[in-house]
């Protein structure tokens, strides 16, 4: 049985926009296509996102059951409460396959290097969203979710191991997160696992990235691509609806969208 065959439960962390948006609207179309019927939970802060991806999923997936849940990712002492919420939708019906994707993040403070962050504050609530929330939400989901096909897919980046002035927060949260999974993948066999690098999108992030860089050079080499068409999100989750189709990856690995412009 293929991926998009089986009954599914999915989680889609920051499904508001961009490409967590863009995630969950394929694999919705493919597993209605395939007539799978699924229970897909869209997480983000940003509400009004949330219902907006919905609409964009709902008319045309006849079998996808389509749950919001607006939630900070920041807030460690709620997420535990909020996985409970997750739980129940998840225990629900009769699924044959258990899907968790971390896609939620953010860019973090680029205009400065690292001599110039020395208040803990902002480096502990950055890595409260972007890890730490990543390694609590894995946790939960590898206990509570213990039958059936299991896949965690980790949305990444080159920037994960190519480092750039200003980069400080986000390569280490990416990175971190990459380590986190291929851990995951060596306690865990049975369950698939998969870092996904989408390359640079025409997103909100990567434009905010761009105009608060405090690396020339990197925001030079990302604006030459923008003359060859910047990738879209269409163009780059598509490639990994057929990564997750064919179902050969290593497991743990690391996967470049083949339309990845090099940096």
């Amino acid at each position: 049985m293929s991926f998009f065959s089986r009954n599914s439960f999915c989680l889609v962390t920051g499904a508001g926009s961009g490409i967590g948006r863009e995630i969950a609207v394929q694999l919705s179309q493919e597993w209605s296509k395939a007539g799978a019927q699924s229970d897909v939970v869209l997480l983000d802060l940003n509400l009004e996102g949330l219902r907006e991806t919905k609409a964009m999923i709902v008319p045309a997936t006849p079998g996808i059951n389509v749950h919001l849940i607006q939630a900070d990712l920041g807030k460690l002492d709620s997420l535990e409460s909020t996985f409970v919420e997750i739980v129940k939708i998840g225990e629900c019906s009769d699924h044959q396959q258990y899907v968790m994707i971390h896609n939620a993040g953010t860019s973090g403070d680029m205009s400065k290097s690292i001599a110039e962050l020395q208040d803990p504050k902002p480096i502990q609530d950055y890595l409260a969203v972007n890890f730490t929330s990543v390694f609590l939400l894995t946790s939960h989901f590898l206990s509570r979710f213990t039958e059936g096909h299991r896949l965690i897919l980790n949305i990444s980046s080159v920037l994960a191991f190519q480092y750039y002035p200003g980069c400080s927060f986000y390569s280490s949260g990416k990175a971190a997160r990459s380590a986190l999974m291929g851990v995951v993948a060596a306690e865990n066999p049975s369950v698939r696992v998969l870092n996904y690098l989408p390359g640079p999108c025409n997103t909100a992030m990567l434009h905010g990235i761009l105009g608060t860089t405090g690396d020339d050079e990197l925001a030079e080499k990302v604006r030459e691509r923008f003359g060859k068409a910047l990738l879209t999100c269409r163009e780059t989750i598509s490639e990994l609806v057929k990564i997750l189709q064919d179902d050969k990856f290593e497991n743990g690995a690391s996967i470049t969208s083949p339309l990845i412009p090099k940096l």
